[in-house]
């Protein structure tokens, strides 16, 4: 048996969700790891950049949760798992291109 699960976009609930602004912005604005994206979007909205949205009710478990679903979208091009190790890699702020580029050759 095989079951799959999706979540669609929906406003979500004010007190205890992700506001969609805050998901358009993760979408469009993303970053390597959950903690970069944490960091970036609080600043964000500290300098007024997403309106009308308050960091207090934004937990880090909400956060992490889009980033992972917006950054796998992004991230597995692919059905191959090769290709998409190699895209990875190649995104990766700690990871030199040189050393993508040797694994791929070889």
């Amino acid at each position: 048996m095989v079951i799959e699960f999706n979540h669609s976009f929906h406003p979500g609930r004010e007190q205890y969700g992700v506001p969609v602004k805050v998901r358009e912005w993760i979408k469009n604005n993303p970053r390597a790891t959950p903690f970069a994206q944490r960091e970036d979007l609080y600043k964000a909205i500290e300098k007024g950049e997403i309106q009308e949205v308050k960091d207090r009710f934004l937990s880090v478990p909400h956060i992490h949760y889009w980033w992972r679903k917006l950054y796998k979208e992004k991230t597995y091009l692919s059905k191959d798992p090769w290709e998409n190790a190699a895209h990875i890699l190649e995104q990766h702020p700690m990871v030199h291109l040189f050393f993508v580029s040797l694994i791929l050759d070889e």
